[in-house]
């Protein structure tokens, strides 16, 4: 039949279900391939997901960076519980995982709603560029010291257990501002710096998505009360990116650790030339 043989009765709500069905698929399909993605390179998903919302649902990137934080927090939470079972729970530090829990939420929280202060744009560059520094440190450290964590362990640089605390509560801040400004898990801080103490990159990962749980949903109420969140999302970004944690987790524990390292700096470095190629010339 003809479309002139429809009624404008039998059209419309044809056209509704088609848009809600939109609203549903879209963000599912971003929460898996960003949810699989964040667990493997330890990040969240939150580096894949803003862009993937900015250009597929046309949001203002200030909106994808607080939409984005709805599904990190579930990569954070599945992704963790995922590693936590996968790998030998003695191999996991606790310490950390509690330092960085108490520290990063509040940070979080208070940089989250001082995101409406920054110019898109503005928040676009220093993201971008942020990534790539990110992603060089990474595969600098893979080309220095390779992948195997025992030559490249820098306990010692720690005099005592002092030093080794304050050094966890500083990248703990330096996490909390990430998730909050940039929406991401805080993984992208993290895990560079917890690198030199030179754990395994499952152990690394495990670490920074159990801790950041807290300082995600912080982030998440953060941007909800300047509006950032567009909720009608958020079921399907959350229920993806649980699905695409477990995934992801599950993947890299079966990888050799080079692998692990180059795929996560990889991840890294894609996103942040994107954004950077995304800016207005």
């Amino acid at each position: 039949p003809r479309l002139n043989d429809y009624s404008t009765t039998q059209i419309i709500p044809l056209v509704i279900m088609l848009s809600k069905l939109s609203h549903s698929v879209t963000p599912l399909c971003i929460g898996l391939v960003s949810g699989m993605f964040g667990s493997m390179a330890g990040l969240g998903g939150a580096v894949v997901a803003v862009p993937l919302l900015s250009k597929a649902v046309q949001m203002e990137h200030k909106q994808a960076v607080g939409t984005a934080a709805t599904l990190a927090s579930s990569t954070a939470l599945v992704g963790g519980a995922t590693y936590w079972t996968c790998v030998k729970t003695a191999t996991i530090p606790m310490e950390p995982i509690a330092i960085i829990m108490a520290v990063a939420p509040a940070c979080a929280f208070v940089s989250a709603r001082y995101t409406a202060k920054v110019k898109q744009n503005t928040l676009k560059l220093g993201f971008g560029v942020f990534l790539l520094i990110v992603a060089s440190t990474i595969l600098l450290w893979l080309f220095l010291w390779g992948p195997n964590p025992d030559d490249a362990a820098l306990d010692g640089v720690f005099p005592n257990k002092l030093t080794y605390r304050a050094y966890l509560v500083t990248i703990g801040m330096f996490a909390g501002v990430s998730s909050g400004v940039m929406g991401v898990a805080g993984g992208s801080t993290l895990i560079p710096l917890l690198s030199l103490i030179g754990w395994p990159q499952q152990v690394i990962n495990s670490v920074v998505l159990i801790s950041m749980v807290p300082a995600t949903l912080t982030s998440v109420f953060g941007h909800h009360t300047i509006g950032n969140v567009i909720w009608r999302y958020s079921p399907g970004l959350i229920a993806g990116a649980a699905i695409g944690a477990n995934i992801g987790a599950r993947l890299t524990v079966k990888m050799e650790e080079k692998w692990r390292k180059c795929f996560c700096a990889g991840v890294l470095g894609a996103t942040g030339t994107n954004m950077l190629l995304s800016l207005p010339r």
